[in-house]
């Protein structure tokens, strides 16, 4: 009986499977007659029915695991997807028609190697930059407000303070300012 015993062991089958063959090996030598082995027996059969409950809990928490792999994986796509149009640096799927055949809009942006830690990175650096754009528009603006205030008694002096503030205002920004122009490479 070590022997067999043994052999079940090396099969490395599950452990249920295991558990089923002990008890088949118990029987078929009568271990479960005469009281003692028959404890054992039944000791086998209440480890059984605990690795079975074991296994079905296993089972429950392997596919909790996977949907909520799955639902994160939706999330994070969606983040890459929202962000990366938003930015409107990414190529679309549904214009390329050669490399994409049928895509559509709802297929989105190609994001490339980029992750949604990366666009966020991105979008945080493009909101810095367009939030400086902003105060120094707004200044150049007040400048020219005040500078058009003094225009209610001009001379020639206001008059060209208030068009160098109003061109300043309007001046685009220096190359490489204009964030939402530039395109990622991917």
């Amino acid at each position: 009986m070590a022997g067999e015993l043994e052999g079940i062991a090396r099969r490395r089958d599950t452990w249920k499977d295991v558990v089923d063959q002990c008890l088949a090996l118990l029987r078929a030598h009568g271990m479960d007659n005469d009281g003692g082995p028959a404890d054992l027996v039944k000791e086998i059969e209440s480890l059984q029915s605990i690795l079975a409950s074991l296994v079905g809990a296993a089972r429950d928490s392997e596919d909790k695991a996977r949907k909520l792999r799955e639902a994160g994986s939706r999330s994070n796509n969606k983040i890459e997807q929202t962000l990366a149009q938003a930015l409107g640096c990414y190529p679309w799927y549904k214009d390329d028609q050669e490399n994409f055949p049928g895509a559509t809009e709802a297929d989105g942006v190609c994001i490339g190697e980029h992750v949604a830690e990366s666009i966020a990175a991105e979008a945080a650096r493009i909101i810095r930059s367009l939030q400086a754009e902003v105060a120094r528009l707004r200044d150049a603006l007040m400048d020219a407000a005040d500078a058009l205030g003094c225009i209610k008694h001009p001379s020639i002096g206001h008059v060209e303070r208030a068009k160098e503030a109003i061109r300043a205002a309007l001046t685009p920004p220096a190359p490489g300012r204009d964030v939402m122009a530039r395109r990622l490479t991917l």
